[in-house]
């Protein structure tokens, strides 16, 4: 069946793509005659009976052998069916069965008709799922089970048995070596999921070498991190959600994601929706491919870009006294959430699980039950207006690496507010940056002007460091508001919580808080701003600013 086995060996997808030619396609291109027979005794009879005279009886069913030799057969290892003799009907002797058992390959590669006791029940359910849709196993099965399954399907059925197989590499301990429980060279893999999670030490497998026929040299930190980045990101954006979402009715829910970019004119939900339709066109890409790498690798990335760009960008819209703005913000994060969780549900499925169910109650229907139930996200061909938009959001995002890696080279703190960058670019200008994009820059930055100048050559930013006085209040007043939220945090309260601002001082710090008393109040969630003695305040925190001391402290507004 050789002829035939190389023939429908080419209907087969194989990932990596080079096992299909390589390791899987050589073997059977030179593959011999197979001897099935084994002198074993833990193995599956080979169900021949032969005869002195030469006869030979081939049985296909115990059926088939009780009626020959008028015998109940309820056990067919060897030693019991040794015994069972059958007339010989050219002869009338008695037929003995021959003493081989199965190679015990034939027994795993007999494995898609044995699972369902094929031909003898549920021939129309073997019969819709063969070939199967997919398997997987080690590399070392291209001459083992993948092999088998191939060449008795060829000669059973006339076709390959599976249609997709992903090859695993084998896992070895850190140090490259097998793993070995004598070494103890491993991690316990319970006490790896207790500690991290079973969702991260998935998604560390899958995106790895591993599913791609690479060995792996097992990390722990490489689970820590895909628990850190991925898991813990996601689990921290949506509990930043759920904080802003208890007392707020979202309204004019999208069902699709181009209308959900319709909703919204704000430039970072479109952005953010964007993304998701690019990281839903790629992981589909990815998993259609049977490629696990390229589908679960681009989901870290994104929920970076969710965490630390959009939700961080859209933080005081979701405080915001704008209702459309808010509920825009809150609309696009619940949909961005739900969607992912869906995406996330193959590679991390518990935690996107409790997030899919947890942002959409109880009301299920039975096919709607579980995220896992739910149909796969569908992705659209993105215009020229929405590609234009991902490219100034990556280049505004280039141009604040290079400025806060300025600032970070020069020890100035974000927080404190500079005057000017001048960015120089041979493809970034003023006329074609709008007013949205300029924002983002100089609240990230936090500079208070931007001049484009068009030039030849790479990407340029300079940044003005210069620190007037003027400027280095107002820098005081962000180190006031980041004091103050931190031991909003501390004491535990939450955005519904009003707080009173108490401070205590002797010198020019008194005039700054007077002319920036408005926007503390309002960025501290703060009721009263009051000058008093502070002493037995349990939360306070102490600000040098030159020659000055500010001692401030929160108490629950009652």
């Amino acid at each position: 069946v050789k002829k035939e086995a190389l023939q429908y060996a080419e209907n087969i997808n194989w990932f990596p793509t080079h096992i299909k030619e390589g390791r899987f396609g050589k073997w059977l291109a030179e593959a011999r005659d197979w001897s099935i027979s084994r002198q074993r005794f833990w193995a599956s009879v080979i169900p021949i009976w032969k005869c002195k005279c030469g006869e030979i009886v081939v049985f296909g069913s115990v059926l088939e052998l009780e009626n020959a030799s008028g015998k109940k057969i309820t056990d067919i290892h060897k030693h019991i069916v040794d015994e069972i003799t059958v007339p010989c009907a050219k002869c009338n002797e008695e037929m003995h069965r021959v003493p081989d058992v199965l190679d015990t390959w034939f027994d795993s590669g007999s494995m898609p008709y044995a699972q369902l006791h094929y031909p003898f029940e549920n021939t129309e359910r073997f019969e819709n799922n063969f070939p199967t849709e997919f398997i997987g196993e080690g590399i070392d099965q291209t001459r083992c089970w993948f092999y088998y399954l191939h060449v008795i399907a060829t000669a059973i059925k006339n076709t390959n048995a599976f249609k997709n197989v992903i090859v695993n590499g084998i896992v070895l301990a850190e140090d490259g070596k097998k793993m070995s429980k004598k070494l103890k060279n491993y991690p316990d893999p319970s006490l790896v999921m207790d500690k991290y999670g079973a969702d991260a030490l998935r998604l560390y497998l899958v995106s790895s070498p591993i599913v791609a026929g690479e060995n792996l040299n097992f990390s722990e930190e490489g689970v820590k991190n895909a628990s850190r980045k991925i898991v813990q990101t996601f689990w921290n954006v949506f509990q930043f959600f759920e904080l802003f979402n208890k007392n707020t009715k979202i309204v004019d829910f999208p069902s699709d994601l181009k209308l959900a970019l319709e909703k919204s004119s704000n430039l970072l939900d479109k952005w953010i929706l964007i993304k998701l339709d690019k990281l839903i066109a790629e992981t589909t890409q990815g998993m259609e491919n049977y490629n696990l790498p390229m589908a679960s690798r681009p989901i870290a990335e994104f929920i970076n870009d969710l965490s630390t760009w959009y939700l961080r960008r859209s933080r005081d819209r979701f405080k915001s006294d704008d209702e459309k703005d808010k509920n825009d913000a809150l609309r696009t994060t619940f949909f961005v959430l739900n969607q992912l969780s869906k995406i996330m549900a193959p590679f991390a499925p518990f935690i996107s699980e409790f997030v899919w169910q947890s942002l959409n109650g109880k009301k299920f229907t039975a096919s709607s039950a579980s995220v896992h139930l739910e149909a796969w996200p569908e992705s659209f061909v993105l215009n020229n207006d929405e590609i234009d938009i991902v490219n100034k959001m990556d280049s505004s995002k280039k141009i604040v690496e290079i400025c806060l890696a300025a600032r970070s080279s020069s020890g100035i703190k974000v927080r404190q507010v500079l005057n000017k960058i001048t960015i120089k670019s041979p493809t970034i200008s003023l006329l074609n940056f709008n007013d949205d994009y300029i924002n983002l820059i100089k609240e990230e930055v936090n500079i208070k002007n931007i001049e484009f100048i068009k030039q030849d050559g790479d990407l340029v930013v300079d940044l003005d460091t210069v620190i007037t006085p003027e400027l280095e209040l107002e820098g005081l007043v962000r180190e006031i508001i980041r004091a103050v939220n931190s031991l909003r945090k501390d004491a535990g309260f939450s955005i519904n919580d009003s707080i009173d601002l108490c401070y205590s001082n002797r010198g020019k710090i008194l005039d700054t808080i007077n002319n920036f008393r408005g926007d503390i109040l309002k960025k501290t969630l703060s009721v009263n701003l009051i000058e008093k003695d502070i002493s037995d305040l349990k939360f306070k925190k102490e600000i040098l600013f030159n020659d000055d001391k500010l001692i401030i402290g929160i108490t629950a507004h009652s």
